[in-house]
């Protein structure tokens, strides 16, 4: 029996904004974008997992910033509000009357306070996100410790993400799966899932 829904939420509920922060800070400081997506790539899993800080991933990429170039291109870019997906925030409403929600992503911390303080976390009961928990998907450390500090089983949950590889090691431990791609897509297998 499906007790809880598991969540990622850039690329479900909403965009990420970094390679865009990144590429407008690239034309504005005159930088190579080609090197500075280079450096985004190699570098985005140790700020995923906390190894570094956002000033020193920022500073990888774009080169030595001062604190008003680091506010004006990297910080006040996060402030924006950030355009979500709408429906689904409204199908959780529905899915929270049956199942517990969950969230398990990957993040940093510019982000995840940007998502905080527009509330855009609201519909889940408990929130994992790798710079916090120092576990990036699809590294089935992640996986682990989500059902250890939820108490759930592997078969009680739906795992719910955009990218194949996280979706295909959540059932390697025993979740059940779902890339999303569209919500259209998602509703369909979720109803064929639960």
């Amino acid at each position: 029996m499906i007790k809880a829904i598991v969540f990622d939420f850039n690329g479900v509920f909403a965009n990420p904004r970094e390679k865009q922060i990144m590429f407008n800070a690239c034309s504005k400081l005159g930088r190579n974008k080609l090197l500075a997506e280079i450096k985004y790539y190699f570098y985005m899993p140790s700020l995923e997992s906390g190894s570094i800080r956002d000033r020193q991933f920022w500073s990888k990429l774009l080169g030595k910033l001062s604190d008003a170039q680091y506010k004006k291109l990297v910080v006040n870019e996060f402030a924006k509000p950030f355009k979500t997906n709408e429906a689904l925030y409204r199908l959780c409403k529905k899915l929270a009357k049956k199942f517990s929600l969950h969230l398990l992503s990957n993040s940093n911390a510019l982000q995840a306070f940007a998502y905080k303080k527009q509330k855009l976390y609201a519909p889940f009961e408990k929130v994992f996100l790798s710079h916090e928990t120092g576990f990036v998907k699809p590294n089935p450390s992640a996986f682990s410790d989500f059902l250890k500090k939820t108490w759930l089983k592997a078969r009680e949950c739906v795992f719910v993400d955009d990218k194949l590889l996280n979706v295909l090691v959540a059932k390697l431990f025993g979740f059940r799966g779902i890339q999303f791609r569209n919500d259209a897509q998602f509703e369909k297998e979720l109803r064929e899932t639960i």
